[in-house]
């Protein structure tokens, strides 16, 4: 990887913007994104004990104020 310092800018200000287009997505890459984790996240969950499986997981309360230890 390439050393990126900043004197190789104009500024430290393009320094970030150029940081923050590197995480920047635009909608439509987003939404695939979130498409394709999504039916990941349904593999594993219909497939017990596949390569994608997962345990399903939910909370069962919250707290309250008496918990103890």
């Amino acid at each position: 990887m390439a050393d990126i310092s900043a004197y190789q800018y104009d500024s430290p200000k393009a320094v970030f913007d150029l940081i923050d287009h590197q995480f920047s997505l635009n909608e439509t890459t987003l939404v695939d994104l979130t498409k394709a984790f999504l039916a990941e996240f349904k593999v594993g969950l219909d497939n017990y004990g596949k390569r994608m499986a997962m345990i399903p997981s939910f909370v069962t309360g919250v707290p309250d104020g008496t918990e103890t230890g």
